[in-house]
């Protein structure tokens, strides 16, 4: 493993290599990357500067022990920084070559990119096509699915493995009682019933063994166990507590998941658009975060708020309608971007316009409710909404 690093950290070099030996090469995409005019004032310092780079890299390459290293990994960088030589000696009869490698660096990127486009804007997605309206299954191991608590309207909460505490599931139906319910019911009129499950799991690999256990395609489950808070098929929620924070992450995520519950219970789930189902979860979740941890809250929202201000002045804010292919390429959480248009709404209209619209959505449809609501089609806002960024 040391010597597998010492090879990364060798490639890293011999990459900042070629780019000062070529000051006109653009940086990498959403990397700082090294430029010749940030290292040489002229074209003659950086070829002396990289000449000297070269030997004595080639000299470091030259002690590594081939024998017990990859052979092809040692010949690879020694090919490499010959070839950075042969640019310092005759710079333009490489061009070729460099245009042609990043040539084929950008396809394979290109490709890598259409195999992420496959699993979608969220792992989530497709786990709720994979269960359709089934549930999520329960802990199969009996001590574990013993340890459990119900809030006073009936909503279990269920420990998922041996290594999450006692306290923790009483913390969990305390905050489902007291904080998150309550917000959930004055947002949306109306909590999730008494079929809600929640299940914690303590461990990535506890998290990926249930993920396993339940069927989940294994491409998706990676991303679940690395990039979610939680999970919400129908009525049922998992949440991973090694990726909270504190007592108001935790609020947070249950409040948000409870959102989703609703929502699938009043069968709008998949009919929602994703800015509104996850707009409303993400307000939800901070009022929750608000009430438990304001400086945590202050924290997230000046965090988040940066991402955005950020994106917006680079021209890089995508439309709320966005594909799922344009939000995978995002380099902000588009999801606060769902949430800011949510929070729009709110402030300009009020939480019980946003009500009567979502109440509407389940009679007259999304399109005709929104019309209704706010005077204006929803593509409109989303466009406008989008370009006020």
């Amino acid at each position: 493993m040391r010597k597998l690093l010492a090879f990364l950290a060798i490639a890293l070099l011999l990459l900042t290599g070629w780019r000062v030996m070529s000051p006109s090469m653009p940086n990498l995409s959403g990397h700082p990357g090294l430029s010749g005019k940030g290292i040489a004032s002229s074209w003659q310092e950086a070829q002396t500067a990289a000449q000297k780079w070269t030997e004595a890299l080639k000299d470091r390459l030259t002690g590594i022990d081939v024998g017990q290293t990859p052979a092809t990994v040692v010949d690879s960088l020694k090919n490499g920084v010959d070839r950075v030589k042969d640019a310092i000696d005759d710079p333009e009869q490489v061009k070729e070559q460099l245009n042609r490698r990043l040539g084929e660096i950008i396809d394979n990127v290109e490709a890598l990119n259409d195999q992420l486009l496959v699993q979608g804007r969220d792992p989530r997605e497709l786990l709720a096509k994979h269960f359709g309206s089934r549930h999520l299954p329960r802990p199969s191991d009996p001590e574990t699915a013993s340890r459990s608590r119900k809030t006073a309207t009936g909503i279990q909460i269920l420990a998922g493995d041996s290594g999450v505490p006692d306290s923790i599931v009483q913390q969990a139906a305390e905050t489902v009682q007291t904080t998150a319910l309550p917000i959930v019911q004055a947002k949306l009129g109306q909590a999730p019933s008494n079929q809600t499950v929640v299940v914690l799991y303590s461990t990535k690999t506890a998290y990926r063994k249930a993920l396993t256990d339940a069927g989940v395609e294994a491409s998706l489950i990676t991303p679940i166990v690395e990039n979610t808070n939680g999970i919400c098929i129908g009525t049922d929620v998992w949440i991973p507590l090694y990726s909270l924070q504190d007592k108001s992450s935790l609020a947070n995520v249950l409040t948000h998941e409870l959102v989703h519950v609703v929502f699938n219970e009043q069968g709008l789930g998949s009919k929602l658009p994703t800015w509104v189902n996850e707009g409303v979860a993400w307000d939800a979740g901070m009022t929750a975060v608000k009430k438990i941890n304001p400086a945590m809250a202050r924290r997230l929202e000046k965090s988040l708020d940066s991402q955005i201000r950020r994106a917006a002045k680079e021209g890089r804010i995508l439309p709320l309608s966005a594909s799922e292919e344009d939000i995978l390429r995002a380099d902000y959480n588009v999801e606060w971007q769902d949430y800011l248009a949510v929070e729009h709404l709110i402030k300009k209209y009020g939480e019980e316009r946003l009500r009567a619209f979502l109440t509407g959505a389940r009679k007259t449809g999304v399109a005709a409710s929104f019309q209704a609501q706010y005077g204006m089609s929803i593509t409109r806002f989303e466009r406008e909404f989008a370009a006020a960024l």
